[in-house]
């Protein structure tokens, strides 16, 4: 009976560490992949009503109104609150809060810090992932989750036609090629 045990257990560390492994390479490789050289100032997120306009890959379903997401940035005593049972995670320089509904309709918060050009997005102590943000243009930027194996949100800060949506992934060279659609019904 200790021996199935013991075995069993052994087998799950052993299993678990070759998941963690193989994450964090393709987490590495979509980092290469996706970044530019170029950092990406958090602040520019906050105090617009972003839209979630297009996903990569395709949603399983597309909502009947495009979603918005708020950011605001986070003041040092609400950074230190956000933090305060993480052990060794005190990020520097600006944090930026955002809340939005998830497709269930459930209010949904993370935070995003960094900065370099790779940002982290924090959903709780043991849940931080690597992410980049691209600025497409004036109106446009790209989220890339790359411990989401590089899943893209296209963020629009009015609420765009289809046709200007369109336009704008027909543009962005390092997504061509990847099979994507809106997230909401589009005029």
């Amino acid at each position: 009976m200790h021996t199935n045990a013991l075995i069993f257990f052994a087998s799950t560390i052993l299993l678990s560490a070759v998941h963690n492994a193989k994450c964090s390479r393709s987490e590495n490789q979509c980092v290469d992949y996706y970044q530019t050289g170029n950092d990406f100032d958090l602040k520019t997120l906050a105090g617009v009503r972003w839209y979630v306009v297009y996903l990569w890959p395709p949603s399983a379903r597309t909502r009947a109104a495009c979603e918005a997401i708020n950011f605001n940035v986070l003041s040092r005593q609400e950074t230190e609150a956000t933090f305060s049972d993480c052990r060794g995670e005190r990020p520097d320089g600006a944090v930026i809060h955002a809340t939005y509904h998830n497709t269930a309709g459930k209010l949904t918060s993370v935070t995003y810090y960094g900065e370099e050009e790779v940002k982290s997005l924090f959903r709780g102590c043991d849940r931080i992932y690597k992410y980049i943000f691209l600025q497409i243009n004036e109106n446009y930027v790209l989220g890339i989750n790359c411990s989401s194996m590089g899943r893209g949100i296209l963020l629009a800060k009015f609420l765009p036609t289809r046709e200007q949506v369109d336009a704008t992934v027909r543009d962005i060279e390092i997504m061509k090629g990847r099979d994507g659609s809106p997230d909401c019904n589009l005029p």
